[in-house]
């Protein structure tokens, strides 16, 4: 299973932000989990998986992916 997060430029709104997503894969396929925060494309770094200059996005961002990998080691537990 693969986690990332995905900022995608054809969702951008008026503004120039688009939503960040959790990209999760799994035996070759790909799902989309929508994430309640939004940048512009511009400020996501795909190779860090970070949003330049904003910190509390980056936190949050922190919090999925360690939830994430949490959820994947019950699933491997169980």
């Amino acid at each position: 299973m693969k986690f990332s997060f995905v900022c995608r430029p054809s969702k951008a709104r008026k503004n120039g932000e688009s939503p960040l997503e959790l990209q999760v894969t799994s035996e070759g396929k790909r799902a989309f989990i929508a994430l309640d925060r939004k940048c512009k494309p511009s400020q996501f770094n795909v190779t860090t998986q970070k949003v330049r200059g904003k910190m509390e996005h980056n936190q949050y961002l922190d919090a999925i992916m360690q939830k994430c990998h949490m959820i994947e080691t019950q699933l491997i537990k169980n």
